[in-house]
Parts: C-alpha cells; sequence; structure tokens
C-alpha cells in the first residue's frame, strides 16, 4: 500500500537499565543505546499521520560507532546523547531549543518517502 512507502515512527532507546533483548519489540525497542524505526503505519497517539496496513519496527545497536546528526551537529554517539548537548539545557534552566528539535526529528518523522 502507497502508506508502507514512508515512515511511521523514529526513535532512540533511553531505557539503559535493559541489560539484554527479550524478543518483545515494544520492550527492546526501549533499550538505552539502540534507536529503532517502523515503516507504514504512524503512531497516532503520539500525533503520526501516515496510515497502512503494515507497521514493521527495526532495532539497531547504535553502541558501536553509531552516530546521529541533525543540521550537520553530531548530537549522538556510541548510544548516548552528546554530553555538550545536554549541558546546554541543564545551564539554561529550560530545554535547549536545538535539543528539543533533534528529539522531536527522531521521535516521530511521517513524511520521509522510501
Amino acid at each position: 500500500d502507497a502508506g508502507s512507502r514512508y515512515f511511521g515512527e523514529v526513535a532512540i532507546g533511553t531505557n539503559y537499565g535493559i541489560q539484554r533483548h527479550t524478543k518483545n519489540i515494544l520492550f527492546d525497542e526501549k533499550i538505552g543505546g539502540s534507536m529503532h524505526m517502523a515503516i507504514g503505519e504512524a503512531f497516532r497517539e503520539a500525533g503520526g499521520k501516515n496510515e497502512s496496513a503494515i507497521h514493521w519496527d527495526m532495532i539497531n545497536d547504535m553502541t558501536k560507532e553509531g552516530k546521529i546528526y541533525a543540521d550537520g551537529e553530531l548530537f549522538y554517539e556510541n548510544g548516548k546523547f552528546k554530553e555538550e548537548i545536554l549541558k546546554k539545557s541543564e545551564n539554561t534552566g529550560s530545554v535547549d531549543r536545538k535539543l528539543l528539535t533533534y528529539l522531536l526529528l527522531f521521535f516521530i518523522l511521517n513524511v520521509i518517502d522510501l
């Protein structure tokens, strides 16, 4: 179907307390140091709009040489957010606008054509 050509979800796992895969995708996609993407149906409760008969999750371990850039700036490396990005939000007492943009970018994407 047409919706299967689009991302339905992209997110970064932040639960570092999970030490191994469980074969339960809804649990495993939250493993700290991972990221996951799904093609197809978007998560409506998070504002996703893409419609499809499928929602295919894929998980990737980012702890070894994984890097994520936004606007040409490295903000996530080897399974962790870069400290200088996190410190920017701590020093201002509020979430840095650029950090918020990065987080939103990687939590929900639903208009990228594969």
